[in-house]
């Protein structure tokens, strides 16, 4: 459950990053000057989506080879004990 814990902190920041999107947009005085600074932003936010995305691919995966290893360390100990089944 650790592991799983520290892996959510890491995907944390994501909320300061809406947070401080969300205070340059209600900064803006209508001149337009606020929507040459949206494509970096986007871009910022798609690389740290496909970060975490990264992250959690990983995670699933080491996850689920983990579970499969316990499984068939399972299977092997239950045969050992009752063998004629």
């Amino acid at each position: 459950m650790d592991s799983a814990r520290s892996w959510l902190q890491k995907l944390q920041p994501r909320d300061k990053l809406k947070a401080k999107k969300r205070d340059e947009d209600g900064n803006n005085d209508g001149d337009g000057d606020g929507d040459s600074t949206s494509p970096v932003d986007e871009a910022l936010l798609s690389d740290v989506t496909k970060q975490k995305v990264a992250a959690a691919k990983q995670y699933i995966e080491n996850h689920y080879k983990e579970q499969m290893k316990n499984l068939q360390e399972r299977k092997e100990r239950y045969d050992s004990f009752y063998p004629c089944l």
